[in-house]
């Protein structure tokens, strides 16, 4: 039977050095959206949570680490992430099976701060004074009719437009230009 490195963790939140060959049971593992790892660790007193590093992922991704696995750590170093230390793990090795921890029982290093998430779960509808649930959003409906003012004037097809910079007849060829000599064609029938 393999022994944690009970107290190990301890010393690491008190600022000594991260030891080399601590062995620690991996109670969670959770992929992050940036296609790395995080976990956290038990040491037989204390949890922590780690960060194993890119080149550690195979081993996750491969099953040859999951929850419960006894791994010796080789090198780690011990960072600080906000106001919490995170062990970071360059190489370890799964040397055996745990049995599962009641993780309310294990004291916990404060864990760091989440790094926000890009596609998270939508926020809980937040209602108004008397409990009425906010009006659901119209895109592209018509907008609710104002109370007290005038409608807007339909526009009329076929009339005249408003536009001074616009024909008064859309869509009619343009008039003759007469040009100089008399001639009454237009430039595009001139260039025939």
């Amino acid at each position: 039977m393999v022994s944690l490195s009970i107290g190990a963790i301890d010393n690491i939140l008190r600022g000594n050095p991260a030891p080399e060959g601590l062995v620690v049971q991996i109670l969670d593992i959770k992929a992050m959206t940036n296609g790395r790892y995080r976990c956290v660790i038990f040491d037989g007193a204390k949890q922590m949570t780690s960060m194993p590093a890119s080149q550690l992922s195979e081993s996750l991704q491969g099953g040859q680490i999951v929850e419960n696995s006894i791994v010796r750590m080789g090198k780690v170093q011990s960072s600080d992430v906000g106001n919490a230390k995170v062990l970071i793990v360059f190489d370890w090795e799964a040397i055996g099976m745990g049995n599962p921890v009641n993780r309310a029982g294990a004291t916990s290093a404060p864990a760091p701060a989440a790094a926000p998430v890009a596609a998270s779960a939508p926020a809980p509808p937040q209602y108004g004074a008397y409990g009425a649930a906010p009006a659901a959003p119209s895109y592209g409906a018509p907008a609710a009719p104002s109370y007290g003012a005038a409608p807007p004037a339909a526009p009329a097809y076929g009339a005249p437009a408003s536009n001074p910079y616009q024909s008064a007849s859309y869509g009619a060829a343009p008039a003759a230009n007469p040009s100089p000599g008399g001639d009454d064609r237009t430039a595009a029938d001139r260039l025939r």
